[in-house]
């Protein structure tokens, strides 16, 4: 899903998939999944999420932030601290 995630960022400019997202279901759903799972993370909760995987997602720009109605948000780990 990564990958897909990457070719989506590379034809869009960003990391805001849609759920539920038409040409690609599945990415729409992990993407929303990453999320769940980086705010449990931040919570000091269980979580399978990981440091390592937060900088790879941040690397490329993901967005923790999920866009909501027509304002588009480009969420990052520092944005969620302030």
């Amino acid at each position: 899903a990564f990958s897909n995630l990457c070719d989506y960022k590379r034809i869009y400019g960003d990391c805001l998939v849609p759920q539920p997202y038409k040409l690609d279901p599945q990415l729409g759903i992990w993407v929303n999944t990453q999320r769940t799972h980086y705010k449990t993370y931040m919570g000091c909760q269980k979580s399978s999420m990981t440091l390592q995987w937060i900088d790879k997602l941040n690397s490329i720009g993901f967005s923790w932030l999920s866009p909501t109605d027509n304002d588009r948000k480009s969420g990052t780990i520092e944005d969620s601290f302030e």
